[in-house]
């Protein structure tokens, strides 16, 4: 999924696969199956660099935490991409992203089911000449979101892989520069409201439903590592 400009993009990898995106009714969906990880694919391809927040089901990726458009993310460097496995256990590991049933999903386990099925991700450009060698930034405006609908699969909190980040500061512009989000359902359902493969006509989630960053995503009772 690009952003308008074309220069920032966001997509479901599975597989070394970029899964296929569907448009319908003004919203973007891919098709989840449950048991497959997946990795978020973030792309700059400005010459600035840039902040992207990332949220599962309502969730921040770097803390489990209800995401908010003020709390950390990754830092792109320009006409760079990143991927991204899983939820944030510390600087050095992360538990894969897969798709799983509802009860499984780690919003579900954490208590916070409301916006399962949205994925999102928002950019921010750095402030001209600040060139700080993060994870963390000054707060910005907090911008209209944009949502999805919940499903019948979430996404749960899977094996613990390494994944390595170095903190640093960034000082973000005012604006955000794009906020891209993505649905996810099983084929079934997204053939339910003729997509080829689906959807459904429900409230949107909020996939930055809440401020407050934190030190961690917790693992959800019984996980192991």
């Amino acid at each position: 999924m690009l952003s308008p400009d074309g220069k920032l993009s966001l997509a479901v990898i599975v597989d070394s696969v970029a899964t296929r995106e569907y448009r319908h009714e003004g919203s973007v969906f891919v098709e989840g199956r449950p048991g497959d990880e997946y990795t978020l694919r973030v792309c700059n391809w400005s010459h600035r660099r840039a902040l992207v927040i990332l949220s599962v089901d309502g969730l921040s990726v770097m803390t489990g935490q209800r995401a908010s458009q003020n709390g950390s993310g990754y830092i792109l460097e320009p006409e760079s991409h990143l991927d991204v496995p899983g939820w944030r256990l510390d600087d050095q590991d992360v538990a894969h992203f897969l798709f799983d049933t509802l009860p499984e999903a780690y919003a579900s386990k954490m208590g916070k089911p409301e916006n399962i099925g949205v994925i999102g991700a928002a950019f921010y450009y750095e402030r001209p000449h600040y060139r700080y060698p993060l994870l963390e930034n000054t707060r910005g405006d907090f911008g209209p979101l944009l949502g999805g609908t919940k499903g019948s699969i979430g996404t749960g909190f899977g094996r613990q892989t390494e994944h390595e980040v170095t903190r640093v500061r960034f000082y973000r512009e005012e604006h955000r520069a794009a906020l891209l989000t993505l649905r996810y359902d099983t084929a079934e359902n997204l053939r339910a409201i003729g997509i080829n493969v689906g959807g459904r006509n429900q409230s949107s989630p909020n996939p930055f439903p809440a401020d407050g960053p934190g030190p961690g995503c917790p693992p959800p009772k019984g996980w192991r590592e």
